[in-house]
């Protein structure tokens, strides 16, 4: 169960990968029994530190932030359903902020008929390689997240 629960965050990375404000995936590494998922190092003040010393025109920017990411989500297919303070990394001196964890997320049913039914022949050849393994990927997320079931013990 570990390496498919492992393997679901990995994909979600993979699918949000030229996304705004969201998480970057470096590398995954499987070590022995362990698999280890490697990110973009990003530099943020836990929120916590924020939340009485935020000016309210920083506020304003951390919430277009979070927006963006979200939409960002939205656009691949993706509801990450647990956005909360700690799920979101903001650093105020780069006025950037980045959503993580994907422990919860779920895949928007039509989202893949959609992509699905897009006119590959209007699609340049690198596109329709991309378009092809998006596809592939999603149906084995899909497949993925049935297995593990909606209550993701562990994430």
């Amino acid at each position: 169960m570990a390496k498919e629960i492992a393997f679901i965050e990995a994909a979600f990375l993979t699918l949000i990968r030229k996304q705004r404000n969201v998480q970057i995936l470096d590398n995954v590494i499987e070590y022995g029994l362990k698999t280890h998922i490697v990110t973009e190092f990003f530099p943020y003040t836990p929120f916590i530190d924020l939340f009485h010393t935020l000016p309210l025109e920083d506020v304003k920017h951390y919430l277009l932030e979070l927006l963006i990411g979200l939409k960002s989500l939205k656009e691949k297919g993706i509801f990450h359903r647990d956005i909360k303070p700690g799920n979101f990394l903001y650093n105020p001196q780069l006025k950037k902020g980045i959503i993580i964890d994907f422990g919860l997320a779920e895949l928007d049913p039509d989202y893949y008929e959609r992509i699905k039914n897009e006119n590959r022949s209007a699609m340049s050849k690198p596109r329709r390689k991309e378009h092809d393994l998006e596809l592939d990927l999603h149906q084995k997320l899909a497949e993925a997240l049935h297995n593990v079931g909606r209550n993701k013990i562990g994430t």
